[in-house]
């Protein structure tokens, strides 16, 4: 339904936000999509410059890979001390080997005193485990970390053990509207995880479990915890492995935090010295970091970047793939005609099995649509291949993609000179590419795609709402009123409410969107304001008082803030923005 609202991609209308630069010469981008090279755009009218819409699913890589405990083992201090029902290595054993959450939180209430840290590890360990072989138990698992969670709290736990709680927690949580693994005790184990980071014996592993897990539980790092945080990341950055590096900055960029200049600094001169040893996820997920976190690659590690892409494109899933490009696309950086080669027939072997998602190919489109528009490289000769293999892909598929896989396929595959055949959106494929659709149109298809969107609401990333909201700022001329009346009534009546009970939610920290509290605040308040509707009262001041809370509002969210607050005459909002801009 939006392919035609979506002709030409992008954050419609609204500013593009510049990549923050850190000083040191690093690239800086976002996670969507692939890469690509130059040769003639289609005819397309050629949109102002504009940052392309973030993936509907999917925006962020997978989770880094499962961390593996620092070979060594506990102080014998920290060893199980025999209690009611096990001595030594017993509870370990009991605890791995139970088959219901019920029965962990059964062992470690039975054990009393003679369960010790470790023993509280296994068990929360064990909860992913279980929950990761049925996900049915989800509910279960969850309330039994809880229990342990408080358990957890009488005891002396040591850097290890916060860390993986913390990590256990992200595990079980991920994908839940509302994380609040910790219930009240949420500010105890924040002093604890500061405590951990602070400590001389904590070793790398910690640093980046713990920074993940709190990363997925959408955390904020600020205060004596983002001190802590940075002050660790900067001291054991040269003892980090590959794994640790790489799963320490995606978490940074998951969850939008902004690590010190002395962090980021130590981060990244390990990352070049370890990405000859990483593994084909960390290569992407590193990469993937480097835009979200305002960072532009120095020459020396674009050409680490590029050696180890080399290694790994020929292995890289079609999740690595996309990050890769998408990444690229967003850096405005190529690592090289043959690595994007190798990268395109990778990607058409993928297509070929049958071993993709919709999402993976939208990103490595737009990445390579980046790179050919942008660097005006020249794209590889298996290009034409791919574009086919991809619409085939997707035509087989039509009825199983969503309505923004649909949109992201055309617009991409028609950035890059294919246009899909007549069984794509039988309603709008009539229609040239760069068509403003009439009034008439809009009045038809704004209330069918609200109608879609609420049918599938909450969808756990809240992008579809957002990016129909922005598909329309590119509609010139638009704006909610008595000239579109049913549109109108759709955005007004049906899917603001439900924008407005999001807020709600971010504002009692009970949400965090895929994409970043801040920026899908800041991205409902500008769309909003550009096509003519706005806030209650009641949300507008939720908004404030939230920004209010978070004096690092990077860029580009300050920006849709400020032109929001400016269409809609809010002094507060305005008054708030210029406090902090002084603060800063």
């Amino acid at each position: 339904m939006l392919s035609a609202l979506r002709s030409q991609g992008g954050r419609p209308g609204l500013p593009r936000p510049l990549p923050r630069r850190l000083v040191l010469s690093v690239p800086a981008a976002v996670p969507r999509s692939g890469d690509g090279a130059g040769e003639q755009l289609p005819a397309l009218r050629r949109p102002e410059r504009r940052l392309p819409p973030p993936p509907a699913d999917e925006v962020q890589p997978a989770w880094p890979t499962s961390p593996r405990r620092q070979r060594q083992r506990q102080p014998a201090a920290e060893q199980p001390v025999s209690g009611s029902i096990a001595g030594g290595g017993r509870l370990t054993a009991q605890l791995k080997a139970a088959s219901s959450p019920e029965k962990v939180v059964q062992l470690v209430q039975q054990a009393e005193v003679g369960c010790s840290a470790a023993d509280l590890t296994t068990a929360v360990n064990h909860l992913v485990k279980l929950y990761q072989r049925d996900h049915c138990i989800g509910d279960r698992c969850r309330a039994a970390f809880q229990q342990l969670a408080q358990i957890a709290l009488s005891q002396q736990l040591d850097h290890w053990s916060v860390a993986q709680f913390f990590w256990a927690a992200g595990k079980l949580w991920e994908g839940v509207a509302v994380m609040q693994p910790f219930g009240d005790q949420q500010v105890a184990w924040q002093q604890r995880m500061t405590a951990a980071f602070a400590a001389r014996e904590c070793k790398p592993q910690s640093i980046s479990n713990g920074l993940l897990g709190a990363s997925k539980l959408g955390w904020r790092l600020e205060g004596s915890l983002a001190a802590a945080a940075d002050a660790a990341v900067h001291r054991h950055a040269t003892r980090m492995t590959s794994q640790h590096v790489c799963n320490t900055l995606w978490a940074f960029a998951n969850a939008g935090w902004a690590p010190g200049s002395g962090a980021s600094a130590a981060l990244l001169q390990r990352l070049e010295q370890v990405l000859p040893q990483a593994q084909p996820q960390e290569v992407s997920n590193s990469l993937w970091a480097m835009p979200k976190l305002g960072l532009h690659p120095s020459d020396s590690l674009q050409a680490a970047f590029g050696q180890a892409l080399q290694h790994v494109i020929s292995s890289a899933t079609s999740q690595n793939l996309a990050n890769i490009l998408l990444a690229c696309g967003k850096l405005h950086w190529s690592p090289g005609g043959r690595i994007l080669a190798a990268a395109v027939a990778a990607m058409q072997q993928l297509l070929a099995a049958g071993a993709v998602k919709a999402q993976h190919v939208c990103n490595f489109l737009w990445g390579l649509a980046e790179l050919q528009e942008h660097l005006g490289i020249k794209l590889p000769a298996e290009l034409p291949a791919l574009l086919a293999a991809a619409a085939e892909w997707a035509d087989c598929r039509w009825a199983q993609l969503s309505s923004l896989n649909v949109v992201d396929l055309c617009y991409n595959l028609a950035r890059l000179g294919h246009r899909p055949g007549s069984t794509w959106v039988v309603s709008v494929t009539e229609r040239e590419w760069g068509h403003q659709l009439q009034r008439s149109e809009l009045e038809q298809l704004v209330p069918a795609a609200v109608d879609h969107i609420c049918a599938t609401w909450p969808e756990p990333g809240r992008g579809s709402g957002l990016r129909l909201a922005e598909c329309l700022t590119r509609q010139t001329g638009f704006r909610a009123g008595p000239d579109c009346p049913a549109a109108t009534a759709a955005l007004e009546c049906r899917l603001l409410p439900l924008v407005c009970a999001d807020i709600d939610l971010i504002a009692a920290d009970q949400l965090c969107p895929q994409i970043g509290k801040l920026p899908y605040l800041a991205g409902w308040a500008a769309t909003l304001a550009a096509i003519g509707l706005r806030l209650p009262e009641q949300q507008l001041e939720a908004v404030c008082s939230y920004v209010g809370r978070h004096p690092q509002l990077q860029q580009g969210d300050r920006r849709y803030f400020e032109k929001a607050f400016r269409a809609w005459g809010c002094q507060p909002g305005l008054a708030l923005l210029g406090q902090m801009e002084n603060d800063i």
